[in-house]
């Protein structure tokens, strides 16, 4: 089959964003963690987390359209702390409920049963669950012009995560936590190691 433009636009909604997420193969989930400036909790379902750069080390997430209100991207941009929590098997049902439409005063966190856990001096929660947790500022932000999304740059402050995971070379077990990734909208599964390659050169 060859699906061109008019035929992908012709797709209801949904089945359009399941067609086109899935296009771009697995990606890691992740729960952002973020506090209402009245300390309202917020916890939110990302798949659009992306590695910007290592020195220095930041993230970028992108948001969807706030054409209607996005509680997680308020946060972020009132608050300037996120967190960065990683989603294992024993609690995709959780994680994934964190997506449906709950109202600002609504703590997902109590909503969906999922344990929280703070660091001394830092106002905004981590997911107790995670094997991988990060402390991310907000650094700056993107408009998309051909959508409306936004790219927010955040620059990582922490990293929460057992010593006996990273490798004496800085490589972080992510298969070993069982990280969980999704194809599309709501297909959940977990990434595999292969195998392992020398640093490729001419």
């Amino acid at each position: 089959m060859i699906f061109d433009k008019s035929a992908i636009q012709d797709m209801g909604r949904f089945e359009r964003a399941e067609f086109i997420n899935a296009l771009t193969g697995p990606k890691a989930v992740y729960l952002i963690g973020s506090r209402h400036e009245e300390g309202h909790e917020n916890l939110a379902l990302f798949s659009s987390i992306v590695h910007i750069g290592a020195n220095p080390p930041l993230i970028g997430i992108v948001f969807r359209p706030d054409t209607v209100r996005r509680h997680t991207l308020e946060n972020i941009r009132n608050n300037k702390l996120f967190t960065i929590n990683s989603v294992h098997p024993e609690f995709i049902d959780r994680a994934h409920q964190t997506s449906a439409n709950y109202d600002e005063h609504t703590n997902e966190f109590d909503a969906v049963g999922l344990d929280k856990f703070y660091l001394d001096g830092i106002d905004v929660p981590f997911v107790k669950a995670s094997a991988l947790n990060l402390l991310v500022s907000y650094q700056e932000e993107y408009p998309i012009k051909s959508n409306g999304t936004h790219l927010v740059i955040g620059s990582i402050d922490k990293v929460v995560v057992d010593k006996a995971l990273v490798a004496e070379d800085g490589w972080v077990d992510i298969f070993a936590i069982k990280s969980a990734v999704c194809v599309g909208l709501s297909r959940y599964g977990e990434a595999t190691f292969l195998q392992k390659q020398d640093y490729a050169r001419p």
